[in-house]
């Protein structure tokens, strides 16, 4: 559920705001808001960098609360959200999930927000994104040309039309090709470019 907020913290705490300046708006940020003071028509939460620990993302949730002018405040929601690309944060995610996602994010950008976004929060992790991913490319048709030099098919046909006398009428239909992994594989486009998965 996200409520375009303007990233900023209406905490006590100074060191918290000059952490959320220094962050780059492109870092996995959550702004984690206490339901209590929702409920009652106000708006008191945080801004936090997903990529930090986990007990250190909890800590700072729980200062929020106790800052909180509701002495019952102890519940919490995910109100807005940044720097997660297509992937959307829910308002009930765990804090493991996203704190999952956001070191995702850190490590292969884009790429992995769409992979989560394509397999669901329960089966992603690093370990499996390594093994289907296959690159980002600025578009399919630069991922099939480089596909095929990879698999060094332009020499074969070359040495087989020599052999052959077949050269002139030996090419590779790269625009079926580009149509075949689109069925094939997982082809998913983004602000950066052509995210390729096999499946």
């Amino acid at each position: 559920m996200e409520h375009n907020i303007t990233p900023k913290t209406d905490t006590n705490d100074p060191s918290d705001v000059a952490e959320t300046e220094r962050v780059a708006r492109t870092a996995p940020l959550i702004y984690v808001a206490s339901l209590s003071d929702y409920n009652n028509g106000e708006l008191h939460g945080q801004w936090i960098d997903a990529r930090l620990g986990i007990d250190e993302i909890n800590e700072k949730i729980a200062v929020m609360l106790a800052n909180s002018q509701d002495p019952g405040a102890e519940e919490y929601a995910i109100h807005d959200y940044e720097g997660f690309y297509q992937f959307q944060v829910g308002e009930y995610d765990r804090i493991e999930t996203v704190h999952a996602i956001a070191e995702g994010i850190q490590e292969h950008g884009e790429a992995y927000a769409a992979y989560v976004e394509l397999v669901g929060t329960e089966d992603a992790s690093l370990d499996t994104f390594d093994d289907c991913y296959r690159g980002t490319y600025a578009t399919l048709t630069a991922f099939v040309d480089q596909f095929v030099d990879d698999m060094g098919w332009p020499e074969e046909i070359e040495k087989f039309g020599e052999r052959t006398g077949l050269g002139p009428y030996l090419s590779i239909d790269y625009s079926d090709l580009e149509s075949s992994m689109r069925m094939e594989w997982d082809v998913i486009e983004g602000e950066e470019g052509v995210h390729i998965f096999t499946r």
